[in-house]
């Protein structure tokens, strides 16, 4: 798994791309933990953390990711990482609480 952290100044967008590791691991009811404030520490000065939203990606490939960072080719990797998005009806919705599914 890779985190890179993006801002504009104003806000951010924190990318979580996972591997095949990662995913496997997942399948089998082993969760990814994310400690926020650990990748937000070189970025706190240029954006609150409270004001991030959160890219999460699948790369069976993460090299050229990296090296996309390391030339701080932002476009190039947003570009990338989106390259098949599709959106659906429900990505139109608000995210709905577990808890409120079974009240309704």
């Amino acid at each position: 798994m890779i985190a890179l952290p993006v801002s504009d100044g104003v806000t951010g967008v924190l990318i979580l791309v996972l591997d095949d590791e990662n995913v496997g691991r997942m399948k089998d009811a082993d969760p990814v933990d994310l400690d926020v404030l650990k990748y937000f520490v070189a970025a706190r000065a240029k954006f609150p953390v409270s004001k991030f939203e959160l890219l999460i990606c699948y790369e069976k490939d993460i090299a050229p990711l990296v090296e996309m960072q390391r030339r701080n080719d932002l476009k190039g990797i947003f570009d990338w990482l989106q390259r098949g998005r599709k959106l659906t009806v429900d990505d139109c919705h608000e995210p709905t609480s577990l808890s409120r599914k079974g009240q309704n």
